[in-house]
């Protein structure tokens, strides 16, 4: 496996290790239906930037690295609401 692979690897990681770090650090200094709503406009936030550094690859002609942000985006929309939505309705 090449450098670029690994790198591109590291970018959908890394960006679910950030969405898991905020979510439970919310979770533990918090509870309630606002600690949730925050969390999750912190997730819509993240997500919206990994759509925008998507497309600004995309046009700049870095098409495989440009995948690899827009499936890290749709597996932070799959995986973080539903995290988040189960994490903060657990008692």
């Amino acid at each position: 496996m090449n450098v670029f692979k690994k790198a591109n690897y590291w970018t959908i990681g890394g960006n679910l290790l950030l969405m898991v770090l905020y979510t439970v650090l919310y979770r533990i200094n918090g509870s309630g239906e606002m600690v949730l709503i925050f969390v999750a406009g912190i997730l819509m936030l993240h997500i919206t930037i990994c759509l925008v550094v998507s497309g600004i690859l995309f046009l700049i002609s870095y098409k495989d690295q440009a995948k690899y942000w827009l499936l890290s985006s749709l597996l932070l929309l799959l995986v973080g609401f539903s995290t988040c939505y189960a994490v903060f309705t657990i008692k």
